[in-house]
């Protein structure tokens, strides 16, 4: 295994623990299946036997990690070591589907991938089982659309809360919802937490062992053939905060359940451009569109400049964000486009402030690129509109400049005290305005 993954070493000590796998077929001890093969991956299959595949990794923080993305991609490499592969990285922390379908145009389809692994059950959560369906029908069907003979696969990881359901047989609401659509188009799907939930159940497993004394360590000082690392009372330690498994532990089982599910979803279904169905959702979002800042269809007024490409936001969002401005206090955007939804696709992070969003003239309401979690930028978007009706609608975006207490807002507030003079600031990094439709000039 290569070196270089940070991996997880606490007080743990290494002791032998039987993790079985679930039986042939993807069944399980909860009676929620740990993978469902459907028409398989035989593009994917094909393209690896020609010696020359790619695979997109898209999703949330989870895939983010240095984890069960670089374990499966490196199992692929040194499994298939004839091939020659080629990785997609398009995942972003915090974010879900809904983001997810605006973005892959440019993040994912791009790229041309031969497979896409599509990993947002833990972050769509707390949507809407509508919308859940919307957004993941749209991922599906944009990608047959621009790429039909490429193959997906949905991943499912958990959160702590999730837990107990899954231990009872029950998959989330986000799973059941995303599982709708993996049904409807024949998409191959693994849930990678149905082992875990298992272990915990056993008593061999801690969903959520603290960082304490934790210590990470480069992956060549670790042996990843041996035995997982455990508790001194022979426990395997998940993760440190009920959500982002350690490297050496947790996303090591996730990526173990996508080994056991490969070899069958590699031998089913016949290579070919993949059938576009009718759809679940008439009103999925397929159809979306990105809408950068030399569209005609869009204004901006104010100051608004390049980001510096060796400052600290350009060094690390430019290569993502190649369309990033910096929006100054007072500048305004203003774009037209006909259809249901917009976003602004920008960074949250210590610098940025308030914002007042106008639709078709009315009264403007204020939202903020400055949240809890802004010890740090991040990408990110704010809903400009939803379900508005047919027609072609009109959007302002102004930037106040209004002072935020900032501190107040933040979890973590030693970050602030430290460095007070980096919150001053009250700019917007936008990169983007996504619309669900078309822009209108």
């Amino acid at each position: 295994m290569k070196s270089g993954l940070s991996l997880v070493l606490s007080v743990f000590c290494f002791c032998s623990v039987a993790v079985s796998a679930p039986s042939p077929g993807g069944a399980s001890e909860s009676g929620v299946r740990e993978f469902t093969v459907r028409e398989g991956l035989p593009n994917f299959r094909k393209k690896v036997e020609s010696g020359s595949a790619a695979v997109a990794y898209f999703g949330g923080s989870i895939t983010e990690q240095n984890g069960w993305r670089i374990l499966s991609y490196e199992f692929l490499r040194d499994h298939y070591w004839d091939a020659t592969f080629r990785r997609v990285d398009a995942a972003i922390g915090g974010t879900g589907s809904l983001l997810g379908v605006f973005r892959m145009d440019r993040d994912v389809l791009a790229g041309k991938p031969d497979l896409i692994f599509v990993e947002f059950a833990v972050n769509d959560r707390n949507r809407p089982s509508m919308e859940i369906r919307r957004s993941m029908e749209g991922i599906v069907r944009k990608t047959r659309r621009v790429l039909p003979e490429t193959d997906l696969c949905f991943v499912y990881t958990i959160v702590e809360q999730d837990l107990n359901d899954l231990q009872q047989g029950k998959a989330s609401r986000a799973v059941r919802v995303m599982e709708e659509v993996a049904d409807h188009y024949g998409i191959p799907s693994v849930h990678m937490g149905v082992r875990v939930a298992e272990l915990a159940k056993q008593g061999k497993l801690l969903f959520r062992a603290g960082r304490e004394n934790v210590k990470i360590v480069s992956g060549s000082e670790l042996n990843l053939s041996s035995d997982l690392p455990v508790t001194a009372d022979g426990k395997i330690p998940f993760s440190a905060d009920g959500v982002h498994p350690y490297e050496n532990t947790g996303h090591l089982l996730y990526a173990d359940a996508l080994k056991r599910a490969l070899p069958a979803m590699l031998k089913a279904g016949r290579p070919g451009k993949r059938p576009l169905p009718p759809p679940l959702c008439a009103d999925n979002d397929e159809h979306t569109a990105a809408l950068t800042w030399k569209n005609p269809a869009v204004k901006c007024r104010g100051r608004v400049e390049n980001v510096d490409p060796e400052g600290p936001v350009g060094r690390a969002f430019l290569a993502r964000m190649p369309e990033l401005r910096k929006f100054s206090p007072g500048s305004e955007v203003e774009f037209r486009f006909q259809g249901r939804c917009a976003l602004l696709y920008g960074l949250f992070g210590p610098g940025c402030g308030s914002l007042e969003i106008s639709v078709d003239g009315g009264a403007p309401r204020t939202e903020s690129f400055f949240d809890s979690y802004s010890t740090y930028y991040r990408i990110g978007a704010i809903g400009l509109a939803d379900s508005l009706p047919d027609g072609v609608h009109t959007i302002r975006i102004r930037v106040t400049g209004t002072p935020l207490d900032k501190r107040a807002r933040l979890a973590d507030q030693t970050r602030f005290d430290a460095s007070p003079e980096e919150y001053r600031a009250l700019d917007g990094y936008f990169g983007a305005v996504f619309v669900e439709g078309r822009a209108v000039p």
